[in-house]
């Protein structure tokens, strides 16, 4: 995870990092027994990237787009169930 941080501080707009350091954060939460700060963590940067993903020039949904709101309603229905 610490690489990936690197990486973000260097370019944090950039919406893949973004998306790829969300997905880390969920499974790390994951095996982590749900923990709930982690998934909170993960559901930031799937905002995140969903925000700088967003073009309204293009009228095609982007795979990205996809991965980033099926990452995002993972989470939330996980911090759901945490929360129980």
């Amino acid at each position: 995870m610490f690489c990936y941080e690197e990486i973000l501080a260097a370019n944090p707009t950039n919406y893949q990092h973004n998306l790829k350091y969300a997905e880390i954060v969920y499974s790390s939460a994951v095996a982590n027994q749900n923990s709930l700060t982690q998934l909170e963590i993960a559901s930031k940067y799937f905002q995140h990237a969903l925000v700088l993903v967003d073009d309204v020039a293009k009228t095609k949904v982007a795979n990205n787009v996809v991965r980033a709101l099926w990452g995002l309603l993972k989470c939330c229905k996980t911090i759901r169930n945490v929360h129980g």
